[in-house]
């Protein structure tokens, strides 16, 4: 996996996730159905996975909970988050080093890119749910 090609897949996905959320308004109503339709899979997608790997770090984050006694929801967004920081950290020092072949360069960044947008996607999608209700 190549570093073009990583870059190329996340700015295609970045893309296709920003234009969910442009506000059209003045759309013919064939399309103005298409964007709604569009819309809604992005977000439901987006709030699929946020919810499957916050509960996914649950069970990690429950000891933590109970020992700061804060709310088990908020303590897997922390566990989450410095989980995915770690693996940033650690992608980005490896991204640094001179004898990385370009195949190792790629994965690293991609690791990089996915941790930095797993926590985006889930702070995000836990913010939208917040102010939702």
């Amino acid at each position: 996996m190549r570093m073009s090609w990583v870059l190329r897949g996340f700015g295609i996905a970045y893309l296709l996730v920003a234009l969910a959320f442009l506000p059209l308004t003045k759309l013919p109503p064939p399309l103005d159905e298409a964007w709604s339709v569009y819309t809604g899979v992005i977000f439901t997608g987006m709030t699929i996975i946020s919810f499957g790997l916050l509960t996914l770090f649950g069970s990690l984050a429950m000891p933590i909970a109970q020992a700061a006694s804060i709310v088990p929801a908020y303590a897997a967004q922390i566990v989450f988050g410095a989980i995915c920081l770690a693996v940033a950290i650690y992608s980005g020092t490896r991204l640094l080093r001179k004898d990385l072949t370009p195949a190792r360069r790629g994965w690293h960044l991609f690791l990089l890119l996915l941790a930095v947008s797993a926590v985006m996607l889930v702070f995000c999608t836990m913010y939208a749910w917040l102010h939702f209700g």
